[in-house]
């Protein structure tokens, strides 16, 4: 009797081990197996489980290494922050979000000039000047090395001055320290010329990526575009550009018009802005800077108000 029950055991352990839960693979391991001989089946199995692990760790490691790359300019732009202070250059609170417009509660809006200064730009001043209106130039860092003399009666006129790049490339394609380079470059070109700059920037094409726009915040620099485009870079007639900015004219508006570009661009531009400038006030608007539109706190201001309390 002991031994039918130790013969019972045996094929009940037999069993088990022949057909457990998913045991194909081990009654096809036992059935193929032959002494002397390495085991094809399981090397096959335990190869065909190693790269399922691989390839699961493959998979998460492209996946990190895709959210590196896109995260890669961001985190550059955390190393050195404190390298955007240029000495003369006015500095506001960043705001960590793309400007559109102002207080919409005041009848206060900016007129803003993109791209210069050009051999255009005195006689944009010479317009503003007879209108008392101060006005905001985006400029581009090229542009001032070639009309240095320019500057100097931006700031002395009481105009502001914001940075538009060294090259106008679009920043949405730029590394860390491309971006970095842009900004730096053009705020002390500004400044040797005998300008007051300020942390204002307005991307090439009013074009950004989250990754760039993260790079801009930490280099100490407000995103300022537009509400209202006046289109005038495209050569439109004057009437167009009136009828541009008086469609989307409301309280708080930064109007976009530009100082450089072709030829019939700025004689258009030109004529229409003496035009501009009287359809705004006739809506009952004033003219400011894009720093008092959007009310900027001054940085240097309110590091001193908190040092007090």
């Amino acid at each position: 009797m002991k031994k039918y029950t130790r013969i019972g055991i045996i094929l009940f352990i037999c069993m088990i081990f022949l057909f457990p839960p998913g045991g194909t693979v081990l009654k096809a391991a036992f059935f193929s197996y032959q002494p002397g001989q390495p085991n094809k089946t399981v090397e096959k199995v335990c190869n065909k489980d190693s790269v399922a692990e691989n390839q699961e760790k493959n998979s998460q490691t492209e996946q990190k290494g895709t959210e590196n790359s896109q995260s890669q300019v961001a985190e550059a732009a955390q190393q050195n922050p404190e390298s955007a202070q240029i000495k003369n250059q006015k500095s506001y609170m960043v705001e960590d979000k793309i400007l559109y417009s102002g207080n919409t509660q005041k009848n206060r809006v900016a007129l803003t000039f993109d791209d210069g200064p050009s051999d255009y730009m005195d006689k944009v001043l010479d317009i503003l000047k007879e209108n008392d209106v101060k006005a905001t130039f985006f400029l581009i860092g090229s542009h001032v090395e070639k009309y240095p003399e320019t500057i100097k009666r931006i700031t002395e006129e009481g105009h502001e001055i914001g940075n538009h790049s060294w090259s106008h490339r679009n920043f949405s394609k730029l590394t860390a320290d491309e971006i970095k380079q842009e900004l730096d470059k053009t705020a002390e070109i500004i400044v040797s010329a005998g300008g007051e700059v300020s942390n204002l920037f307005r991307p090439p094409y009013g074009s950004s990526s989250e990754e760039s726009e993260a790079v801009i915040y930490a280099h100490g620099y407000n995103i300022v575009n537009w509400s209202v485009d006046s289109k005038d870079w495209s050569g439109i007639s004057v009437n167009r550009i009136l009828s541009n900015v008086q469609s989307r004219l409301a309280p708080g508006s930064i109007i976009l018009m530009h100082s450089s570009g072709r030829k019939k661009a700025m004689t258009n531009m030109l004529s229409a802005l003496p035009k501009v400038i009287a359809l705004v006030r006739e809506q009952g608007y004033e003219f400011a800077t894009v720093s008092e539109t959007l009310e900027l706190q001054n940085a240097e201001d309110l590091e001193n108000r908190m040092a007090q309390q």
